[in-house]
């Protein structure tokens, strides 16, 4: 499962999720994003979420997470894996590692 938010650095999370969708239309993939307004939900699902829960709903989230955890190991393994540096390029900029 992909947990995504409408608002990132460099990339705004609906086109994510369309680049996303595009590389791998099998796992589920759900916003948990502060962008309550239904433009914004209906956003989500179009770019290919399977689902859109608001901050700060907790119980919408976890309850979302398990019944797309539950679908996800009734189907079978990918047999296929491609190296996710061909869709989503990391700049090096915006790469931080906690120490200590």
């Amino acid at each position: 499962m992909y947990l995504l938010n409408s608002w990132l650095p460099d990339l705004d999370g609906f086109e994510l999720c369309r680049r996303m969708r595009d590389f791998d239309s099998l796992t589920p993939i759900l916003f948990f994003s502060g962008a309550a307004y239904e433009a914004d939900k209906k956003k989500g699902i179009e770019a290919g979420a399977d689902a859109y829960v608001t901050k700060p709903d907790i119980y919408g989230l976890v309850g979302s997470i398990k019944q797309f955890m539950s679908q996800v190991a009734e189907r079978p393994a990918a047999k296929e894996i491609r190296p996710w540096a061909q869709v989503l390029p990391v700049s090096s900029e915006r790469m931080h590692i906690r120490t200590g």
